[in-house]
């Protein structure tokens, strides 16, 4: 097994520096064109010369589709090489591409696509055992004026003209795009409860990339992508991290332990990274051999605190371990552990905020810089900071302080070694499996239910999750809903991982003295629950 004393973080001068993704895929198309970039577990595989072949042939499609810079690009797909092609191909000619997770309720995608108003959608017509046909006919008869339809895998072609977009050989590139405008929209959500679309751009992409594959160390590394494609963690985190140093990664459509383990060997994987709860799942189930790991160069992780139990047991297979902070509006990481962290550093901090951005903890209240060991906000200037929020001047005007620092809403400390320490947020947002989770859109799906007069969502932690969240019901006047329905409910609007664990239906909550609900008190009540 692999040591600490073998890691070596990748020299900044050893990684290219383009102004453009596509740039960085004709690099190593040119110069070692035969190099795997990307592979689907049991799939197609691609070398660096196909890819760019399949991208560039792609962005001609969407040219002659009629897609021109600005426009949005709609990908609804597991994680898949395809959806890795359809971002580059947007990219390439200036276009704004957005994942869609095979997990969204057709409420969510009616929603999603309703905002972001893409040009087109390239979707598959069925995922797992789910047929997306009727979605996608009825998201087309919804909003005729705002997308076209094109199936990616051909099995049935009730859109005209879907499999156009494929039969396009390469053509010349077109206009040069700026790499300052946006490239990626991703959804999160904020104070309304309806998710807010974040504009990242393409060159704080790349600069947080170039960052990252510092780091971790990843010349010519090689991954496992098992994270939805709206996830800003398998986009920057991991793909175009990637690809900024002309590595290979093998996306996984389903995570599934069986499937995922023996990868570990058979793909050579160099780099194990994900959210904790992957871990914790994989080394849970009993095909979880170390033996597997023979490859692996370092272990990486970020999204939620890692268990102790799963940390103490991830250092005894000998690995270097990494802990990382950041958020969607930060596209990528702005603080990184050392190392050389031992397992307290790794559990109890974040690491040191990169030295080329500028990150600070602030008192919001008061506009001042916090002394050592002062709770405050983590505000950053970084390069990967958002655009804007996409049709929400007032969401974007409020991320940011007067003096130009993006607000994360994360509060945090230092400690006498620089090091950041977390101490929560300062929204209701929770994180269950990696996900972020946002009570006020739970809230308003369970409030639609006729028998619900309000309803409060609070985290309670959970040994697998990290966190869960827990409802607390006052139904409406009439037969009282059950616990069975509300997830019923829940069900039917909210992909699986916002759907509440467990439910409390009562007849009033507790209130503030202003008059508002005191969620400190709900949460601590769903803490103390068997």
């Amino acid at each position: 097994m692999n040591s600490l004393a073998a890691w070596t973080p990748t020299p900044r001068w050893a990684i290219p520096d383009y102004p453009r993704l596509i740039d960085y895929l004709d690099h190593y198309a040119r110069v070692d064109p035969d190099r795997e970039a990307v592979a689907d577990l049991g799939g197609a595989r691609y070398s660096y010369a196909a890819l760019a072949e399949r991208v560039h042939s792609l962005a001609a499609g969407l040219r002659s589709a009629g897609v021109r810079p600005g426009d949005r690009v709609a990908t609804l797909a597991p994680p898949h090489s395809e959806a890795w092609i359809a971002f580059l191909a947007s990219v390439a000619i200036g276009a704004v591409w957005v994942g869609l997770n095979p997990r969204y309720t057709i409420d969510e995608l009616r929603y999603l696509v309703g905002h972001a108003r893409p040009a087109l959608i390239l979707a598959r017509s069925a995922i797992g055992d789910r047929d997306f046909l009727p979605d996608l006919q009825q998201l087309q008869a919804e909003f005729p004026s705002a997308c076209g339809i094109y199936l990616l895998d051909g099995a049935r072609i009730p859109f005209p003209g879907s499999d156009m977009l494929f039969r396009f050989g390469a053509h010349p590139n077109g206009p040069a795009t700026d790499p300052a405008e946006p490239c990626l929209l991703v959804y999160t959500s904020g104070t309304t409860g309806k998710p807010k679309g974040a504009l990242l751009r393409q060159s704080g992409l790349i600069a947080c990339s170039r960052v990252q594959a510092h780091h971790y160390g990843m010349v010519d590394g090689r991954t496992l992508n098992p994270l939805p494609i709206n996830h800003v963690g398998s986009i920057c985190d991991t793909a175009t991290t990637i690809l900024v140093q002309g590595g290979a990664q093998i996306f996984v459509d389903d995570f599934d332990p069986a499937r995922l383990l023996p990868a570990f060997e058979s793909e050579r994987i160099t780099v194990w990274g994900g959210v904790p709860t992957m871990f914790q799942i994989l080394m849970a189930h009993p095909a979880f051999d170390p033996a597997r790991l023979a490859h692996v160069r370092r272990v990486l992780w970020s999204g939620a605190p890692m268990p102790r139990a799963v940390a103490e047991r991830l250092a005894g297979l000998g690995l270097p371990m990494h802990n990382f902070y950041g958020m969607t509006e930060t596209t990528g990481s702005i603080c990184f552990t050392a190392p050389d962290a031992d397992l307290d550093e790794l559990l109890d901090t974040v690491g040191h905020a990169e030295a080329s951005y500028d990150v600070r903890i602030a008192d919001s209240e008061r506009g001042t810089i916090c002394d050592e060991g002062e709770i405050g906000e983590i505000q950053t200037r970084s390069p990967g900071v958002l655009h804007s929020y996409l049709d929400a001047p007032d969401a974007t005007r409020a991320a940011f302080t007067e003096d130009g620092w993006f607000r994360t809403g994360d509060l945090a400390l230092r400690d006498a070694k620089g090091r950041v320490h977390l101490r929560g947020r300062s929204k209701e947002m929770y994180k269950s499996g990696g996900y972020n989770v946002y009570p006020l859109e739970i809230e308003a799906v369970l409030e639609s239910h006729p028998q619900v007069a309000t309803a409060v969502v609070v985290s309670r932690p959970d040994p697998v999750f990290y966190e869960v969240g827990h409802a607390f019901v006052v139904p409406a006047p009439g037969p009282v809903i059950t616990a069975g329905a509300l997830m019923s409910h829940a069900r039917k609007h909210l992909a699986n991982y916002k759907v509440p664990k467990s439910f409390t239906v009562t007849d009033q909550l507790p209130m503030l003295p202003v008059g508002k609900v005191d969620r400190t008190a709900l949460r601590q009540r769903a803490v103390d629950m068997p």
